[in-house]
């Protein structure tokens, strides 16, 4: 992919497509690097690990980390999911490894959904263990 031909949801759209299985952790929750999530015939894992994944993916497309993101936010009550978002320079798009497609949601969107429950992390993002371990992982190669 080369991001001087295509736009940010043409990127986007094309690692949203790139195969996947979703499987759920069987013990603690761990947060897989790309490197484990592409280490099974198939790249595989839970909605932290497509996530961190994509990001994987959206940066060797192109697209400058600073504007990727893992969107962490309530899903029931008792659990929390996470989803990649990119920023492209007017909306957010949001690649969900439960969802359908790339979709477009604004800061507002979000605020009015989720309210004070949910947050952005970036690689400078501190004080989410799973998140500090994963790119601990990822930096020791």
């Amino acid at each position: 992919m080369d991001k001087r031909h295509l736009t940010t949801l043409e990127i986007c759209e094309q690692v949203f497509d790139l195969p996947f299985r979703y499987s759920r952790d069987t013990g603690p929750d761990y947060w897989q690097t790309p490197q484990e999530t592409e280490s099974y015939d198939i790249p595989r894992g839970d909605c932290e690990d497509y996530a961190i994944w994509v990001w994987d993916k959206l940066v060797e497309a192109g697209i400058d980390e600073h504007e990727i993101a893992l969107y962490w936010h309530p899903w029931t009550p008792h659990q929390s999911h996470i989803s990649t978002i990119v920023y492209d320079g007017e909306s957010f798009l949001v690649l969900d490894v439960l969802g359908y497609s790339v979709y477009r949601i604004t800061l507002e969107d979000i605020q009015e959904a989720h309210r004070d429950k949910w947050r952005f992390l970036t690689k400078e993002s501190v004080g989410v263990p799973q998140w500090d371990d994963c790119k601990r992982r990822m930096s020791d190669g």
